[in-house]
């Protein structure tokens, strides 16, 4: 796969395959990829609602939470901004809902390993879609070690199993992008910590508040809002937890890849 530049072709490396990989297929059938990329996204964003109003309304048997939940996600001025792109973001989170809600399936009944093989693929294509899908994998992993009710020689194998189907085709990628370019992304890799809490306050409260509300709005509102939406999340989870559901470990499992994304 290769991008032109100045009138030659540049192995393509600094993003996740499988958005291009995604037009690429829409090209050959004889539709124009732009033109690909906007019904691709279009089909997205629809999807990208219903998917979670049925997680939820699975997970909570509240047709309530479920409708507040979609209700949300279709007035994003986020999600509608990044499905109105041609970005891999709306490809990268149907495969991560799809696949933890996979996941959460399989940590509720422990007995059906095609759920778990299943979830691996799944954000094994979530991980195509962006090197930060890294984050995906490891709230898989991590997710099977603190959940399941198995031994731990059992969860070592599972979350091990997990791991290895998650991460295969983006190793190839990476070994592919070795080959052609002598480095596995092109950009380097590297691993810091941002200490948000500590020095940027101010920022942490700005941006995530845009989910909700447009940037016209004061941060002072926005960031109420955002304080607002955080507390109804937490007594939600919290809610969620102390009355039977039928995927239990699906809240926790959201907050797991809060923290490691």
């Amino acid at each position: 796969m290769a991008v032109p530049e100045w009138g030659r072709n540049v192995p393509f490396t600094q993003y996740g395959p499988l958005f291009s990989i995604l037009l690429a297929g829409i090209g050959i059938s004889g539709v124009d990829p732009l033109i690909g990329a906007k019904g691709l996204n279009i089909f997205l964003f629809g999807t990208n609602i219903f998917l979670p109003a049925w997680i939820i309304f699975h997970a909570t048997c509240s047709r309530g939470f479920s409708f507040f939940g979609s209700f949300i996600l279709s007035t994003s001025l986020v999600m509608l901004w990044l499905h109105a792109m041609a970005l891999s973001e709306p490809t990268f989170l149907f495969f991560t809902l799809l696949g933890l809600y996979v996941l959460a399936l399989y940590l509720q009944k422990q007995d059906r390993s095609f759920l778990l093989i299943l979830s691996g693929f799944f954000i094994s294509l979530a991980f195509l879609a962006k090197y930060s899908g890294v984050s995906v994998v490891a709230t898989g992993v991590l997710s099977v070690f603190l959940f399941s009710r198995k031994s731990l020689a059992e969860k070592t194998r599972e979350a091990f199993l997990l791991g290895v189907i998650s991460c295969i085709p983006m190793i190839f990628w990476l070994m592919r992008n070795k080959m052609v370019i002598g480095s596995p992304t092109g950009i380097g890799i590297h691993l810091d910590f941002h200490p948000y809490i500590l020095g940027n306050l101010r920022q942490l409260a700005a941006y995530p508040s845009l989910w909700l509300l447009p940037k016209s709005v004061p941060v002072v509102f926005r960031s109420l809002a955002l304080l607002a939406a955080v507390v109804f999340l937490v007594s939600g989870s919290a809610a969620l937890f102390k009355r039977p559901v039928r995927l239990e470990k699906l809240p926790a499992i959201l907050w797991l890849l809060i923290i490691s994304h």
